[in-house]
Order: C-alpha cells, then sequence, then structure tokens
C-alpha cells in the first residue's frame, strides 16, 4: 500500500461520519417515536378483585363484577388499556379468598387489591399491607382501618343505621332489641349505634347466622322479650327465615335490614312480604338509577345495588391512579379519599380513609307497599 492510499481512507471516513451520524440520529428519533407509540410498553394499572362469583354470596359479587366491567368499558373507551380488573373468585370462602389474593399479588403483580364482605377484608387486609399495596375493601367494619394505614373503606356505616334504627325502635315502644349477625364482627358496629339508645342486657346478639332453620331462634327472641331485631344476612337466608316467621305466626314490632337483602323480588315471590319491615340503602342520584336500568333492563334494588358500588368503586380507583405518577402507592390512598362523588350517590362524604353513602329509609305498610320515612 503506497502514502496515497494510506490517505485515502481516512479522508472517506471523515466524509461519511456526518452522514453516518445524521442516518443514526433519525433512526433514533423514528424508534422513540416508535416506542412512545403504539410499540411502547403501557403503564396500566391493575387491580385484584376477589369476589364471591360463585357460593352463597355469588348474586352480590356477580352485581359488583357488572358494575366493574361497566366501569371498566367507560375507562377504556379508546382501545388503549390503561387500567385493568383481574378478577378472582371467593366462592363466598375466607381461605378459597386469601389463597385468590396470593395468586394476584404474586403471579399477576397487582398494584392494589379488592374485595367485599366482612370475612375476606379481614383476611385479605394483612397480606395487601405486607406487600405495601393499597386495599380497598367494602364492608362494614373500620378495625382494619386502624390496623392497615394503606386501607380505604366502602360501603355504608352500620354503626349510624342502627343508631337512626334504634331511636326508631325505642320511639316506637321496642323495650328489647336483637342483632341477628351472619357476618363476623360486623355486628359490632350495629351494637354501638343500638347502645345510644338501648342498654347492654337491652340488646341481644346471635353473632352466627348461617343456618336454613331459624325456627328454634325466631321462638327464643320472642320468648325472650324481644320486640324488634336488625337481621344482617343475605338473601336466600332473609326468604328461610320471612317463610318460618310467617309458618310460627310470630309478630315483631319491627325488623331492620338492608333492601337488597330483605326486600327483593325473589324475597316477595317466595315469601310474600313482612309488615313493619323497615329497610335501608344507598340513596343514588336518578342519573345513575336510569343509567343502570337502561344499561342492565331492570331497576330491582338486589341487582342495582352491588352494580352501583362496583362501578363507583372502580372509577375511585381509577381517578386515583391518574393522580398518583408511576402508580405511587404513598399518595394512592390520599388520592382515593379526595375523589369527588362521581354522580352515583345522593351524597357519600368522605371521612378517615373512608366514604359513607348517605342512605334511604322505607317502611312496609300492611298493603306490602313501601313508604319513604325519615330516621
Amino acid at each position: 500500500m503506497d502514502s496515497n492510499e494510506s490517505l485515502e481512507v481516512p479522508r472517506k471516513a471523515s466524509w461519511w461520519l456526518p452522514v453516518g451520524a445524521v442516518i443514526v440520529l433519525f433512526a433514533l428519533i423514528g424508534g422513540l417515536a416508535w416506542w412512545q407509540g403504539q410499540g411502547s410498553p403501557k403503564v396500566v394499572t391493575k387491580v385484584g378483585a376477589v369476589i364471591p362469583l360463585t357460593g352463597a354470596s355469588s348474586l352480590w359479587g356477580g352485581g359488583v363484577k357488572d358494575g366493574m366491567d361497566l366501569a371498566h368499558s367507560e375507562i377504556n373507551t379508546d382501545n388503549k388499556e390503561r387500567f385493568k380488573v383481574i378478577y378472582e373468585d371467593s366462592q363466598s370462602k375466607n381461605d378459597v379468598a386469601v389463597t385468590a389474593g396470593q395468586k394476584l399479588i404474586n403471579v399477576d403483580m397487582i398494584n392494589a387489591l379488592y374485595t367485599h364482605y366482612n370475612g375476606p377484608s379481614v383476611a385479605l387486609s394483612p397480606i395487601a399491607q405486607a406487600k405495601g399495596l393499597p386495599f380497598f375493601y367494602d364492608t362494614y367494619s373500620t378495625a382494619i382501618l386502624e390496623d392497615n394505614p394503606l386501607s380505604f373503606k366502602g360501603y355504608l356505616d352500620y354503626g349510624d343505621a342502627c343508631e337512626r334504627y334504634a331511636k326508631y325502635a325505642k320511639e316506637n315502644g321496642a323495650k328489647k332489641i336483637a342483632i341477628l349477625n351472619e357476618f363476623g364482627d360486623s355486628y359490632v358496629y350495629c351494637k354501638q349505634g343500638l347502645a345510644k339508645y338501648y342498654s347492654d342486657r337491652e340488646i341481644e346478639v346471635t353473632e352466627t347466622l348461617a343456618n336454613a332453620d331459624f325456627r328454634t331462634l325466631l321462638l327464643k327472641l320472642k320468648q325472650g322479650g324481644v320486640d324488634a331485631f336488625v337481621l344482617n344476612t343475605n338473601e336466600p337466608h332473609a326468604i328461610n327465615l320471612f317463610d318460618q316467621l310467617k309458618e310460627l305466626n310470630l309478630k315483631f314490632d319491627s325488623i331492620f335490614c338492608e333492601e337488597s337483602t330483605c326486600y327483593t323480588s325473589a324475597v316477595q315471590a317466595k315469601s310474600g312480604f313482612v309488615e313493619n319491615l323497615i329497610n335501608y340503602d344507598p340513596y343514588f342520584t336518578d342519573n345513575f338509577l336510569k343509567k343502570l336500568t337502561d344499561k342492565f333492563g331492570t331497576n330491582d334494588i338486589v341487582r342495582i345495588t352491588p352494580i352501583a358500588y362496583g362501578y363507583y368503586d372502580t372509577m375511585r380507583l381509577y381517578e386515583a391512579s391518574k393522580e398518583c405518577k408511576n402508580l405511587d402507592k404513598s399518595c394512592y390512598i390520599t388520592a382515593i379519599s379526595n375523589v369527588n362523588n362521581l354522580g352515583v350517590f345522593k351524597d357519600a362524604p368522605t371521612k378517615d380513609r373512608g366514604y359513607y353513602p348517605a342512605l334511604k329509609f322505607k317502611k312496609v305498610g300492611a298493603d306490602g307497599a313501601e313508604s319513604e320515612i325519615k330516621l
């Protein structure tokens, strides 16, 4: 190789270097545009929902899922999935709920855990807390809020509802009152409300209500001087209990129960109506009720209520996720607390890491018709 050749190569290389740099730069810009567009990995908030899709409480769980699915469809309207719900069936059993929760956390790598009912809520909270995950639960218990700083409570204020009923029962002459309870320690909160108007000896508690035959219990309550009772159970057990009340021809001054459990179309079809039944459930906005009626073709409260909770809670979780960059867990619970009412409930004030829908109370008269009452 002569000296001219040895100089030729550097001259060619120096001429191509700027051109090559430009080509590489354009390639990088194009690649970055592709990366940030449809080819980029999306930041998707994944919520794990452990709800009863089979078992004794499957009617409620199925409604919750319908509401969550509706919210999901509204969130991801442009086909860009930014929020995802992964369902697991608790089968209405606490141990199954725990296994489901562990799978969602360790396999699906969820960003938040969500559940319904007292037993699963109590069982799943420490598991979520150990992983540092936000935990959104719908049940009566407020003890979870004290134990788990990353928890947020949905559902109504059971103590307040029972306090209002106690005032009504006392004013209408009931001297002794009972709580017929199926769901864990939820009776504790109702008893606190009743205690504002009744002494401890005037309140009787049945802590476990999971039986098809309530006749012995009902007779015992009546013989023990109980004039009124709070019923906290599911729809199938309410049907059995009301049937047996009629069979025994027993009358109580009043019975206090969620409308979505005790005054459903199934209850009325199988048991007729129970006079002096005091129903309560959240006060939904007219627009939201119309929306659900149009979507699902029914205004049956047993269908509407769980759908509403599933929809509302999902929208709260989504709105909170938008406020927390990179799904930062430290801000998630605060963000959930700051979400507005979203047009579902007439009022649902947030306090102490929980929201509490305003309640509507109705009384069933001698003709079977409901009339709204103020409690």
